[in-house]
């Protein structure tokens, strides 16, 4: 029964989390720019209780309906494969893109580079003692990379999703 009812209305409810996350997000960045907290430290520290529980809520419905297929009908199941083939793309391009934009930033300012001057020492050094290895920062840039994909990859798949579906109705 509830099935069914989510099936009618996976649009509107899609879009609802959809909106009510992004309106958390900014909502949240506001209030703290508002109380003079950096929004690096710590997103909900001035906020009221409210926002990250409705944060939270509305990041958990949009998993929900992300990942369960039998909430979706037959036409809505169509635009999600699409969505699901450019978000892959997306996700698969990125590591690319970034590449080339290290390699670009290497052409332009080779000072600035990242690479070690000398070509013996190890790039990933395991422990850490090279002062010029990437290693250091590998695990902080790893959590980084998760907690971002985790808060703004739903964000992304619905807004593709939507995007496909005006695309089908145009």
């Amino acid at each position: 029964m509830i099935t069914r009812f989510i099936k009618r209305k996976y649009d509107l409810i899609l879009t609802s989390a959809f909106l009510l996350n992004c309106a958390m997000q900014l909502l949240s960045l506001f209030l703290n720019r508002l109380i003079g907290l950096p929004a690096e430290e710590n997103p909900y520290s001035g906020a009221l209780i409210a926002l990250p529980i409705l944060h939270l809520t509305s990041l958990f419905v949009l998993y929900v309906m992300i990942f369960t297929q039998r909430l979706r009908d037959e036409y809505v199941e169509k635009l999600w494969q699409r969505a699901a083939r450019a978000f892959a793309m997306i996700i698969l391009l990125l590591p690319w893109l970034w590449l080339l934009a290290w390699t670009f930033k290497a052409l332009v300012m080779p000072e600035a580079y990242w690479l070690p001057s000398d070509p013996k020492q190890p790039l990933l050094s395991m422990t850490g003692d090279n002062p010029e290895s990437i290693s250091q920062h590998q695990m902080d840039g790893v959590s980084f990379v998760l907690g971002k994909l985790w808060t703004y990859g739903p964000l992304l798949f619905v807004a593709l999703f939507k995007w496909h579906a005006w695309r089908d109705r145009a």
